[in-house]
């Protein structure tokens, strides 16, 4: 939420009797390729520069992907810049 930019944030689910999928997606500031060959990189911020009181500490996409990873699953992320990102 803190990075759509004041845009509507989607979550989309659904599931069968073997998995679930969940997509979050946004319209606000997006990120480049090689940013998002980065978010599941600990400590790793888009914005090193940005105060520590917004933007978190960079872990929480790092233990997420190793969540989905120990139940079986995977995590992934993608956007464009100024369009917004995704991540399922």
């Amino acid at each position: 939420m803190e990075h759509a930019e004041g845009s509507a944030v989607e979550v989309t689910a659904a599931a069968d009797t073997h998995a679930v999928a969940v997509v979050v997606r946004d319209s606000g500031v997006g990120m480049t390729t090689e940013e998002a060959a980065h978010v599941f990189d600990r400590f790793w911020r888009a914005d090193p520069a940005r105060a520590r009181t917004t933007g978190g500490t960079g872990l929480g996409l790092a233990i997420s992907l190793e969540d989905a990873h120990l139940h079986g699953g995977w995590l992934e992320a993608w956007g464009r810049p100024g369009q917004g990102r995704a991540s399922a």
